[in-house]
């Protein structure tokens, strides 16, 4: 079976859907994190999966450690912080299946505390796939481990994803970001991100296909999701355009980790960059009919759903 590493956030989602506007739903507390979210919907395909990572020794950190163990996940390289907070995302959803996300704390959470060690480097090179987020490019001390790891793999023929993920409505872009994000670019195989949050800021001009002509290397594939109107891709000079499944959503949070879940399983075990896409768009689909990140689909229910 095939390795892949996950490396960066892992948090609690605190969830308050607006379905009815003369009474607020209770909260519900799921498991959640960009890079957390795709280890667990990997895992759940049936695949092998070593989380890269910090929680803090709390509540929320001791309820994602167990969420994880029991998913099948390994953890030998998950930090436990006892001096930090694990963070919480709190997601209000309204009654389009649309979010707005604010965490807390904002700013040096356990996750941005993750200090890979030297073991756990070399560890890396015997992955066969390793998948990151930008989310881990806004702090230190996550931000060189994750470079390093990135810079590693790059080194040693490891096939490498990078999902953008910025949350410039959080956080916003200033131009040493952006440097470091196109250092991520330049040592990824794939890169994902949304057509509108993320690709184009990051770019000068609104041609993105010809920006990513001018920094592509070879056999280098850049995804570009674009929400209910599918997903395209542009690699070697050739455009590919997957329309997206049609359905009203229940919940769009975690949309694009559930994307990078059904293209990354696909990949890895069938290495067809177009019937990848179609998956890809068909676990984010499956995971808009259900509330949480976390609703995805096992092998059998992804079968029956693509059917």
């Amino acid at each position: 079976m095939k390795k892949i590493g996950v490396l960066g956030d892992s948090n609690v989602d605190m969830l308050i859907y607006l379905k009815n506007s003369d009474k607020l739903s209770a909260p519900k507390l799921f498991c959640g994190g960009t890079c957390a979210n795709v280890a667990f919907g990997l895992a759940k395909l049936g695949n092998y999966v070593q989380f890269y990572g910090a929680i803090g020794n709390d509540i929320h950190g001791k309820f994602i450690k167990e969420d994880m163990i029991k998913s099948q996940i390994n953890i030998d390289n998950l930090e436990i912080i006892d001096s930090t907070n694990t963070a919480m995302v709190i997601g209000i959803i309204d009654k389009e299946g649309e979010r707005s996300l604010f965490v807390w704390p904002p700013n040096n959470a356990a996750h941005s505390k993750y200090s890979i060690k030297d073991h756990q480097l070399v560890n890396t090179k015997k992955l066969d796939w390793l998948h990151v987020s930008g989310i881990s490019l806004r702090e230190e001390i996550v931000r060189s481990s994750m470079l390093k790891a990135m810079k590693l793999c790059f080194e040693n023929n490891i096939t490498i994803s990078f999902d953008l993920n910025l949350r410039i409505e959080l956080w916003g872009l200033n131009s040493e970001l952006k440097a470091t994000i196109f250092e991520a670019i330049s040592y990824s195989d794939f890169v994902f991100g949304s057509l509108n949050e993320e690709f184009l800021n990051i770019f000068d001009s609104k041609n993105i296909k010809n920006e990513i002509k001018n920094i592509a290397h070879k056999d280098q594939v850049f995804i570009i999701r674009d929400g209910p109107n599918g997903s395209f891709a542009y690699k070697n000079n050739l455009e590919y355009i997957t329309p997206a499944i049609d359905i009203e959503p229940v919940d769009t949070v975690g949309a694009g980790d559930a994307f990078n879940t059904g293209f990354i399983h696909s990949m890895i075990n069938s290495s067809n960059l177009e019937i990848s896409l179609q998956k890809a768009n068909a676990v984010a689909a499956y995971k808009l009919l259900g509330e949480s990140a976390r609703h995805l689909p096992n092998m059998k229910e992804l079968e029956t759903f693509l059917n």
